[in-house]
């Protein structure tokens, strides 16, 4: 269906408008549009891309192209040969494995959060429900195709459970847990296929079901489910930066902890302090309070330590990995570099025994990241070989997970991995390099942000288009370099406006700063120096409120610029 749908678009953009109703007539339009073309609407469309979309619309899907790189690259070869040139876009970056394991399906999201077989639901509510659970294989819905087709089928079996539970016409206490816990079911599965706001809206209802049970029904065990189903929601809402309600609703549910706790000790309780310390210092983090979420990891660190002394419990190496994962990048931010470097090999150290041969269970993009991180800590130490490696085999990893197994949930990691890269080419001086690999990154981030709403990726891209304004501005290009300053300042202006996150002030700041160089660099000093003020103002009071020691170079910079010096 995507390939139809793609080249459904691409009849559009021919034609200069829709004239039909179904997708399902586009085979009839193409059709019609190539026998009554007479130039008074649209484009000719050439015999080579009639060609393209007639198989794009075949009934079959089987007999439609393969996959979007074997259409993209065939319309590549069309555009060289009708205009001899080579395609001037850079091409997607890694060599193709077109044998995908379909099979290879994990029911947890990104962040390893996992969801029940709804079978094992389905039965238990058949059973509560006064009925034979016999037999019901037979009547679901055949569990096949992609990760996400079977992520929906599971919803439809969810539904078809949350029908069972609400048909018992008395809401007593353990209707509403089960209703409650179905929904957390639920909200996962949406994460997964990225409806966040369905997931929160799932977490809600959940969460309102607990809260409604009798006090004598409100024992440990559901007040604990209550928090982790409260923590869910919180980490979600840290993911799409409303981080106000994500700490207030962390802190709900480390008061909960703390009365938990007067009670008495429960299994669970320490996992899920440790996730809940984790998650909020992750949001900390984000929001720019290093020190805060520096805190908070240290506390979670030592639950990690005590629970490790008292139980083999088999996640404790995964829950310290990102503690050091995250506390690193901390560390990282404050100008502590050698804390850093010590935090990220700790992570290692934990995630590579954990990650091989068979024993991946989905958590490979961690030990990516950490590759990742090394390499940007390696940049800082001017250690560029060293760096290079670390990104290579980030790289070989997620591109492994996403041409492999489908993981296209891992393409933002991929994106940053890549402009990593640029990052390096760019310090070498590999400038066309750089810029192709710029390219490419944000080929794949403009996807996700801008086509598919993925918005909690906005930061990365804004940071791109000032990595690729930098280049062309050293490239010569300072024209084209303001466009993408531009384009920066824009997506934060948006981001700032419509989703109330000072927090970019940030990087508004390094945006205007770089904006001002280009200025002061042509000889507009007016608008340099316009640039420059409105820079200085906003990286001091960040530097404040962060105490970003890298912050100063640029204050340094844009002060040179608004006494009318041209900075080195």
């Amino acid at each position: 269906t995507d390939i139809w749908s793609l080249g459904v678009t691409m009849l559009e953009m021919f034609m200069g408008d829709v004239t039909w109703n179904f997708g399902c007539s586009a085979p009839l339009t193409l059709e019609n549009y190539c026998n009554l073309y007479n130039g008074d609407k649209g484009i000719p469309i050439p015999g080579e891309v009639i060609q393209v979309l007639q198989r794009c619309f075949r009934e079959n899907p089987r007999e439609r192209w393969n996959s979007m790189i074997d259409l993209a690259d065939v319309l590549c070869q069309i555009y060289e040969d009708l205009t001899g040139k080579c395609y001037p876009r850079a091409r997607y970056p890694f060599p193709v494995n077109h044998t995908k394991n379909s099979n290879h399906f994990q029911r947890k999201t990104e962040n390893l959060v996992e969801w029940d077989d709804p079978r094992e639901w389905l039965k238990k509510a058949l059973i509560f429900a006064g009925k034979d659970p016999h037999g019901l294989e037979r009547d679901l819905p055949q569990w096949e195709g992609s990760r996400k087709a079977k992520a929906l089928i599971d919803l439809e079996i969810f539904e078809e459970v949350e029908v069972l539970f609400h048909s018992n016409p008395h809401n007593n206490a353990k209707t509403l847990k089960n209703l409650a816990l179905l929904h957390r079911q639920q909200a996962i599965v949406h994460e997964y296929i990225r409806d966040l706001p369905g997931s929160l809206t799932l977490y809600d209802k959940a969460i309102r079901f607990l809260e409604s049970m009798p006090n004598k029904h409100l024992t440990s065990e559901v007040m604990l489910q209550l928090v982790d189903i409260k923590k869910l929601k919180a980490t979600i809402l840290g993911r799409i930066r409303d981080f106000a309600s994500a700490i207030k609703l962390f802190d709900e549910c480390l008061d909960i902890m703390s009365r938990l706790k007067q009670k008495e000790t429960l299994p669970k309780f320490t996992e899920q302090l440790i996730t809940l310390l984790t998650n909020k210092a992750i949001v900390c983090s984000s929001m720019g309070i290093f020190r805060d979420a520096i805190t908070l990891f240290n506390q979670a660190l030592n639950n990690c330590i005590n629970l490790r002394e008292k139980s083999e419990n088999s996640k404790i190496p995964y829950y310290l990995s990102v503690i050091y994962l995250n506390r690193a990048g901390c560390y990282w931010r404050l100008g502590n570099i050698d804390a850093a470097e010590t935090d990220m090999k700790q992570c290692i150290g934990m995630l590579e025994p954990l990650l091989t041969g068979s024993k991946n269970n989905g958590k490979v993009h961690f030990l990516a990241k950490a590759y990742m991180n090394v390499a940007v800590l390696k940049l800082t130490l001017q250690s560029d070989s060293e760096a290079d490696t670390y990104l290579d085999k980030a790289y070989a990893m997620i591109a492994h997970e996403i041409q492999i197994y489908g993981r296209t949930e891992l393409r933002s990691i991929l994106a940053e991995i890549i402009g990593l890269k640029g990052n390096l080419l760019k310090k070498s001086g590999k400038f066309q390099e750089s810029q192709d690999f710029y390219a490419k990154s944000l080929d794949i981030l403009e996807t996700l942000v801008h086509l598919e709403s993925q918005t909690e990726y906005s930061d990365r891209l804004v940071i791109l288009y000032m990595n690729m304004g930098n280049l062309l501005n050293r490239m010569g290009k300072k024209y084209e370099a303001i466009e993408f300053f531009d384009k920066s300042t824009t997506l934060i202006h948006r981001i700032v406006d419509d989703e109330n996150r000072p927090e970019l002030k940030t990087n508004l700041g390094m945006v205007l700063a770089n904006k001002a160089r280009t200025y002061a660099e042509l000889g507009n000093w007016h608008h340099a120096c316009q640039q420059a003020r409105k820079a200085k103002e906003i990286l001091e009071f960040e530097i404040e409120r962060t105490e970003r020691t890298d912050l100063k170079i640029l204050v340094a910079m844009v002060a040179e610029i608004i006494k009318g010096n041209l900075p080195d």
